[in-house]
Protein backbone atom coordinates (compact mmCIF):
# COMPACT_ATOMS: atom_id res chain seq x y z
CA UNK A 1 0.00 0.00 0.00
CA UNK A 2 1.52 3.33 -1.13
CA UNK A 3 1.05 6.34 1.42
CA UNK A 4 0.11 9.46 -0.52
CA UNK A 5 1.12 12.96 1.36
CA UNK A 6 -1.28 16.11 0.53
CA UNK A 7 -0.20 19.42 2.05
CA UNK A 8 -3.52 21.03 3.19
CA UNK A 9 -2.20 24.23 3.53
CA UNK A 10 -1.62 25.90 0.09
CA UNK A 11 0.29 29.21 0.92
CA UNK A 12 0.45 29.91 -3.10
CA UNK A 13 -3.12 31.77 -2.70
CA UNK A 14 -2.59 34.89 -4.77
CA UNK A 15 -5.82 36.48 -3.57
CA UNK A 16 -5.05 35.64 0.72
CA UNK A 17 -6.33 38.75 2.79
CA UNK A 18 -3.02 40.80 4.09
CA UNK A 19 -1.60 39.96 7.69
CA UNK A 20 -3.91 41.69 10.28
CA UNK A 21 -0.30 43.22 11.62
CA UNK A 22 0.01 44.57 8.12
CA UNK A 23 -2.99 46.43 8.04
CA UNK A 24 -2.37 47.98 11.20
CA UNK A 25 -1.31 52.04 10.79
CA UNK A 26 1.56 53.49 12.28
CA UNK A 27 1.17 55.11 15.51
CA UNK A 28 1.28 59.22 15.61
CA UNK A 29 2.24 61.07 19.00
CA UNK A 30 -1.62 61.66 20.00
CA UNK A 31 -2.12 57.66 19.68
CA UNK A 32 1.30 56.93 21.45
CA UNK A 33 0.26 59.23 24.44
CA UNK A 34 -2.81 56.92 24.68
CA UNK A 35 -1.35 54.32 24.37
CA UNK A 36 1.09 55.03 27.63
CA UNK A 37 -1.71 56.38 29.41
CA UNK A 38 -3.56 52.89 29.08
CA UNK A 39 -0.15 51.04 31.30
CA UNK A 40 -2.49 50.72 34.09
CA UNK A 41 -5.18 48.69 31.46
CA UNK A 42 -2.50 46.51 29.79
CA UNK A 43 -0.82 45.49 33.23
CA UNK A 44 -4.57 43.45 34.00
CA UNK A 45 -3.51 41.17 31.30
CA UNK A 46 -0.28 39.87 33.37
CA UNK A 47 -2.93 38.37 36.26
CA UNK A 48 -5.57 37.36 33.68
CA UNK A 49 -6.14 33.54 34.01
CA UNK A 50 -4.94 31.31 31.01
CA UNK A 51 -7.70 31.25 28.41
CA UNK A 52 -9.71 34.18 29.45
CA UNK A 53 -11.39 36.24 26.46
CA UNK A 54 -11.47 39.72 26.54
CA UNK A 55 -13.80 41.44 24.18
CA UNK A 56 -14.14 45.47 23.68
CA UNK A 57 -17.01 45.88 21.84
CA UNK A 58 -16.40 49.63 21.84
CA UNK A 59 -13.29 49.06 19.77
CA UNK A 60 -13.84 45.58 18.08
CA UNK A 61 -11.03 43.69 19.35
CA UNK A 62 -10.96 40.48 21.20
CA UNK A 63 -7.99 38.98 22.99
CA UNK A 64 -7.48 35.16 24.97
CA UNK A 65 -4.85 35.29 27.17
CA UNK A 66 -2.72 32.06 26.35
CA UNK A 67 0.24 32.20 28.95
CA UNK A 68 1.50 34.51 31.66
CA UNK A 69 2.55 37.46 29.70
CA UNK A 70 1.28 36.49 26.58
CA UNK A 71 -1.76 37.61 24.90
CA UNK A 72 -3.36 36.62 21.62
CA UNK A 73 -5.82 38.77 19.07
CA UNK A 74 -8.35 36.73 18.24
CA UNK A 75 -10.84 38.36 16.59
CA UNK A 76 -11.21 42.21 14.75
CA UNK A 77 -13.98 43.70 13.30
CA UNK A 78 -12.68 44.68 9.38
CA UNK A 79 -12.77 48.90 10.26
CA UNK A 80 -9.71 51.11 9.82
CA UNK A 81 -11.36 52.34 13.69
CA UNK A 82 -10.89 48.84 15.29
CA UNK A 83 -7.47 48.58 13.39
CA UNK A 84 -6.30 52.20 14.85
CA UNK A 85 -7.08 50.37 17.86
CA UNK A 86 -5.74 47.15 17.72
CA UNK A 87 -2.26 48.96 16.94
CA UNK A 88 -2.59 51.46 20.20
CA UNK A 89 -3.99 48.32 22.44
CA UNK A 90 -0.67 46.35 21.04
CA UNK A 91 1.49 49.39 21.93
CA UNK A 92 -0.11 49.71 25.24
CA UNK A 93 0.61 45.84 26.11
CA UNK A 94 4.24 46.46 24.63
CA UNK A 95 4.91 48.71 27.05
CA UNK A 96 4.03 46.71 29.82
CA UNK A 97 6.34 43.79 28.48
CA UNK A 98 3.78 41.41 27.82
CA UNK A 99 3.63 39.65 23.89
CA UNK A 100 1.33 39.74 21.57
CA UNK A 101 0.58 37.45 19.12
CA UNK A 102 -1.88 38.57 16.40
CA UNK A 103 -1.02 36.37 13.05
CA UNK A 104 -2.46 34.26 11.84
CA UNK A 105 -4.45 33.91 15.03
CA UNK A 106 -6.66 36.74 14.65
CA UNK A 107 -9.82 36.38 12.70
CA UNK A 108 -11.01 39.84 10.70
CA UNK A 109 -14.99 39.74 10.73
CA UNK A 110 -17.06 41.69 8.53
CA UNK A 111 -17.68 45.08 10.05
CA UNK A 112 -21.40 46.13 10.07
CA UNK A 113 -23.02 49.61 11.16
CA UNK A 114 -25.39 49.13 13.93
CA UNK A 115 -28.76 49.35 12.51
CA UNK A 116 -30.52 52.81 13.62
CA UNK A 117 -33.82 52.37 15.42
CA UNK A 118 -36.53 54.21 13.99
CA UNK A 119 -38.84 56.11 15.61
CA UNK A 120 -42.25 54.26 16.74
CA UNK A 121 -45.38 55.51 15.37
CA UNK A 122 -47.96 56.54 17.71
CA UNK A 123 -50.84 53.76 17.25
CA UNK A 124 -54.03 55.61 17.89
CA UNK A 125 -56.53 53.79 19.81
CA UNK A 126 -60.35 54.09 19.86
CA UNK A 127 -61.63 57.41 21.31
CA UNK A 128 -64.03 57.53 24.32
CA UNK A 129 -66.27 60.09 25.08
Amino acid sequence: MKIIETNIHDDTKTNAMPKVADRLPDLGPRQLAVAKSRADWATWFWGAEQGYIYTDESTGVTWQIVEEGKVRCIRIWDDDYCYENLAMMRATMQLVDLEVEIDPYTVVTPYEEPAKEEPLEEVAGMEVA
